[in-house]
């Protein structure tokens, strides 16, 4: 906490203290709704405005314009954050003694914060640094970890939860663990949906420390059925949207289910957790979409399409094989011999620049060797075309840039990679896929992943060994 800031004063312990402070922290919460909701109707008001006085081509007008829509779409961001703190202002209150203050503080942790008419607050968000030693640490001195200004010590004297329902309190405890077992018992009585919202009070001190994790990129969990993976997965996305709010977004994350009944389960919970507009759907569908332009389908025959897979032993054992860890080795050895038979290497010429076969073989092979294949050439090729504008000192054209582009293309002796999965079919000894045209290329469901994955060792610019493990370790 800074050191200019005016301390909360500690509230009472008692019972009839604490219902006095839920009600003033109901009526401020209630307070801040309807503000907010005040101001969205004036600015809505003025919006109405201005398109009734100005015309689309007033430059000014239109500025004010955006303006004016902007700042309602981010009250209307404050309104939900309000509404949430409405409906339940906190679960827990940590008091502490901060060495550099003269006295002891307080203050509610909930979903959201709630702050007074003088920005004060009176309820942190359970995402914000000094709410972690709520979760994580016994009472005595501890430290809590604030992003670019390093730790801070602090006494923590109280660990307090909450039961509140329907603006009553119904009952709290103290605690000198992580968690008060009693009332996580209580919530994991309740429905599933109810659970995911209401864990976030009873986080225990391991799952904490998943949730704000900042420091590994690629983060896998496993535990066994029930265990919480799902409930830790969610908070830690509602934390990492907290924690870096300047650069992450939203709109920047997409979770994967293993299908429609799950995501319709967890699309009401991140927004209880104080999100919105997280994107979700199907590994189905996701695959779907990533496969578009390799074979013809729509979504509603994808969603429906069954595992198929033949009775006899033949066709049950090249199903088995599409989904081992022996597939993934093939595809790796596939690879090392794909890039002989996949490239016809030629020179390339346009106006005085030249750039013979063996030239670029070496390129392909040694200057771009970490770029997939399918994307190696363009590598190749975008070389070619800096070395040209630097030796011509000017850039090259459109027009020209498509004669290299075609130039550079024809070296592919395909670049479809449903012909590149039946190379490999062929390779390991099974039945190739119908050879149709590209319109009626169906896809049975065991070959869906398998050419999932060799489209991105093919395609994907990344971290290939990360993609590998990744598949691997999940098997």
């Amino acid at each position: 906490m800074s050191s200019g800031k005016t301390c909360r004063p500690v509230p009472g312990l008692s019972r009839e203290a604490e219902e006095k402070e839920l009600e003033k922290i109901i009526g401020i919460a209630q307070e801040n709704l309807t503000k907010t909701e005040t101001y969205i109707r004036q600015l809505t008001d003025e919006l109405d405005d201005l398109m009734e006085v100005y015309g689309t081509k007033d430059k000014e007008a239109m500025v004010l314009f955006h303006n004016t829509h902007s700042q309602i779409q981010e009250h209307k961001r404050a309104l939900l954050r309000c509404q949430k703190a409405r409906r339940k202002p906190y679960f827990g209150r940590i008091d502490f003694k901060d060495p550099k203050q003269p006295q002891t503080e307080s203050y509610y942790v909930g979903r959201v914060g709630i702050a007074d008419k003088d920005a004060q607050p009176l309820v942190i968000d359970w995402r914000a640094p000094v709410a972690s030693v709520y979760y994580e640490n016994a009472l005595g001195v501890c430290t809590y970890k604030v992003k670019n200004e390093g730790s801070f010590a602090i006494d923590l004297k109280r660990k307090r939860t909450y039961e509140i329902e329907n603006d009553r309190l119904k009952d709290f405890y103290d605690s000198d663990v992580v968690a008060n077992d009693e009332l996580l018992t209580q919530y994991l009585a309740k429905s599933k949906r109810a659970v995911l919202g209401e864990i976030i009070a009873t986080i225990q001190k391991e799952q904490n420390k998943i949730i704000r994790n900042t420091k590994d990129k690629l983060l896998l969990i496993q535990g066994a059925a029930g265990s919480g993976k799902t409930s830790i997965a969610l908070h830690r996305i509602a934390y990492l949207l907290y924690h870096d709010r300047g650069k992450l977004q939203s709109s920047n994350i997409l979770i994967l289910s293993p299908n429609s009944v799950f995501s319709d389960y967890i699309s009401d919970i991140l927004p209880e957790l104080g999100e919105e507009n997280i994107q979700e759907m199907s590994f189905d569908l996701f695959a779907y979409r990533q496969l578009r332009g390799i074979v013809k389908d729509c979504e509603d025959r994808w969603n429906q399409i069954e595992k198929q897979m033949s009775k006899d032993w033949s066709g049950e054992a090249r199903y088995r094989w599409k989904q081992s860890k022996e597939y993934v080795a093939s595809v790796e050895g596939f690879l090392v011999e794909l890039e002989d038979r996949l490239i016809d290497f030629k020179d390339v010429r346009y106006e005085k620049m030249e750039k013979k076969a063996e030239d670029i073989l070496h390129m392909f092979y040694f200057r771009f060797q970490n770029i997939p294949l399918l994307s190696r050439m363009e590598a190749v090729m975008e070389y070619f075309i800096d070395e040209y504008e630097t030796l011509c000192g000017r850039n090259l054209s459109d027009e020209g840039r498509e004669a290299v582009k075609e130039q550079f293309g024809r070296m592919y002796v395909t670049r479809d990679i449903y012909e590149i999965y039946n190379w490999l079919l062929e390779e390991c000894g099974w039945e190739r896929l119908l050879d149709v045209p590209w319109e009626e290329r169906v896809l049975s469901y065991e070959d869906v992943y398998p050419m999932l994955y060799l489209k991105y060792r093919l395609l994907t610019v990344a971290n290939q060994q990360n993609i590998r493990h990744l598949v691997i370790d999940e098997m």
